[in-house]
């Protein structure tokens, strides 16, 4: 698959960063610490990815044993005149080929040293041609003292190996100094060190017999979605295109058009939902677009422009329907941007009138007070009067996000919102499962649209304990009635969130799927191999905020995905300036002041009526 020198390339990189601080010590390449494989010559140093926390810092400034150890560290914050630190959450992790035709046990050697830390581990998990995860294993490394301790493990049918070490602190010894220092790691198969080991090229590509051009007037003229398919993902490699926006929004007028797809389920936030539904059943008036292209800003689920033209497009869609309608949904719950009581209360808010009040108002009044148990149990207690206004689905549809909002509003410690930060592609599962359950009738499909780290079939390998992606759960649930189509891009701009201006994305890495995808000279394809065929490769895998050091994974694309498109130039997303962070901050302060003023009026209303 890949020699010495191009492994290092294919490793996940935001990680090795070195601060040196204080003590006036100088270090050169010999004396500083080594998480290489090797101890000798001219090895690679052993790049992580890392998951990075607001609670940590990285540090090499003290000599031990004639080196200096990396040492990750709580951060210091301050709070008002007392500095405070946050619990330390570490997780990083690695993701290795496995030679071919090894079958030994490997030992995973680690020289370490922890202070005040709770959990602390070195997990290895092999990873089969098909990209299945099929054993794991674990050790606790939690020593006071300088150790040296070692994981041993299977190679059997074992194609790749992660690796991975996760620490959290103690969330009541904020104070203590929670640290873990990492030296001198080694990994040996039999007898013998990784690296000494000829890991081959990769002998699996694209091939020219499954590409389809896609015409340049209707995109997907030349291609047919198998109709035996009840969920359809269109996973994306890089947030913040807006060409992959383009092509997913054509492709879900096709499936809706052709597929009888009904819902359409964005990795957005679950609490925008109700007010979307509203606006494409023709419930709202159509200036309120502007509101949700603002609060679009916050989902960063598609272009802004291009989603909303979707949203127009579906309520005319709606208009004219003679069977059901089509419903859009978002399925995430667990990052909090912004605040979503804030949309709760506006949906409610559109049901209130003279007739309604009795009953909508104290649920107002809760939800504007962020009181969202107590609005929980108002409506239970008041079960049939809130169904009567909002119709049956329409309240459990609202009953199940307020279930969620109220539920994550209960985590109190950081060590609590990492463990639920790592269930997030299960939790995503779980909500679209509600959504097709509500709102798709039998024989109707559902599109979901994601990042293709949480659309894969398989491991998605993004988050460290080990997370298996949301996709992975449709296909277990669904079998082949899931189905699930890439996005990629070769070269262009994208927009990030660290720079809502744009940023240009690197010319493909050598080997990846991308740069092979470059050399096809089309501007865009569709590839999909009815035989799938192991594709053993790199590709792209870019979240919200853009960094210059790309992220690649390498695996079995075909075991992950059942098509993919390539589009050779990215664009960023459209009218940006529409949305520049201060504008979008104003508008969700006058949104704040507004619901204000509303409830003044209101709570004046009520008083007057006592």
């Amino acid at each position: 698959m890949c020699n010495k020198k191009k492994t290092a390339s294919f490793f996940y990189i935001l990680f090795i960063c070195i601060w040196i601080s204080g003590g006036g010590c100088t270090q050169n390449i010999a004396d500083k610490y080594n998480l290489c494989f090797s101890y000798e010559g001219d090895s690679i140093d052993f790049i992580w990815r890392l998951l990075s926390t607001s609670s940590m810092q990285i540090d090499s400034s003290e000599l031990v044993n004639g080196k200096y150890p990396l040492c990750i560290k709580q951060y210091p914050l301050k709070n008002n005149l007392f500095p405070v630190k946050k619990p330390l959450i570490i997780s990083m992790w690695q993701k290795l080929s496995i030679p071919e035709n090894i079958t030994d046990s490997a030992k995973i050697i680690l020289n370490y040293k922890t202070a005040n830390l709770g959990t602390c581990i070195l997990k290895a998990i092999g990873i089969d041609d098909r990209e299945n995860a099929i054993y794991q294993d674990s050790i606790e490394i939690k020593q006071e003292a300088w150790s040296t301790d070692t994981l041993t493990i299977s190679l059997k049918n074992t194609r790749y190996l992660i690796l991975g070490i996760f620490a959290l602190g103690h969330e009541t010894q904020r104070n203590t100094g929670q640290k873990l220092w990492l030296d001198r790691m080694e990994i040996l198969i039999g007898n013998r060190n990784y690296y000494s080991y000829d890991i081959p090229e990769f002998s699996s590509y694209p091939e020219d017999n499954y590409i389809i051009p896609l015409d340049t007037n209707i995109l997907y003229k030349n291609i047919q979605i198998p109709k035996n398919k009840k969920i359809i993902a269109l996973g994306e490699s890089v947030h913040g295109s807006g060409s992959i926006s383009h092509f997913q929004i054509e492709m879900l007028r096709k499936l809706i058009t052709e597929n009888n797809c009904r819902l359409v389920v964005f990795e957005g936030h679950i609490y925008s939902t109700p007010y979307w539904n509203l606006f494409i059943q023709g419930k709202l008036p159509e200036n309120k677009i502007e509101y949700i292209r603002l609060n679009a800003q916050f989902d960063n689920i598609s272009d802004p422009d291009i989603f909303c033209d979707f949203l127009l497009w579906l309520r005319e869609y709606n208009s004219n329907a003679i069977g059901n309608k089509v419903s859009v949904a978002g399925n995430v719950d667990i990052v909090d941007v912004g605040d979503f009581r804030d949309l709760l209360f506006d949906y409610i808010n559109i049901y209130y009138n003279e007739n309604t009040k009795k009953y909508l108002y104290p649920l107002l009044k809760f939800l504007n007070e962020g009181k969202l148990k107590e609005a929980q149990a108002y409506i239970s207690e008041n079960i049939s009067q809130i169904k009567g206004i909002l119709g049956e689905t329409g309240y459990d549809i609202f009953n199940y996000i307020l279930s969620r909002k109220a539920a994550n509003n209960d985590i109190r410690n950081l060590e609590q919102s990492m463990r639920l930060f790592l269930s997030r592609d299960y939790s995503m599962y779980q909500n679209s499962q509600e959504f097709i359950r509500l709102l798709l009738a039998e024989g109707e499909t559902a599109a979901v649209i994601a990042h293709w780290g949480h659309t894969d079939k398989k491991n998605s390998n993004n988050t460290f304990p080990y997370v298996y992606p949301m996709g992975y759960y449709f296909h277990e649930f669904y079998g082949d009635s899931y189905y699930n189509i890439g996005f990629t891009v070769g070269t262009g701009s994208i927009t990030s969130l660290k720079d809502i201006s744009g940023a240009n994305i690197k010319y493909p890495a050598d080997n990846s799927l991308e740069k092979l995808c470059m050399e096809k000279q089309y501007s865009y394809f569709y590839y999909q191999d009815p035989m799938y065929k192991p594709i053993h490769i790199s590709y792209r895998r870019i979240g919200n905020p853009y960094s210059p050091k790309e992220i690649y994974d390498f695996g079995d694309i075909n075991a992950k995905m059942d098509a993919f498109v390539f589009i050779r130039e990215s664009k960023a997303f459209r009218d940006m300036d529409k949305l520049k962070k201060s504008e979008t901050s104003g508008f969700m302060f006058e949104r704040g002041m507004e619901r204000g003023r509303l409830m003044k009026e209101y709570n004046k209303q009520n008083e007057e009526k006592k």
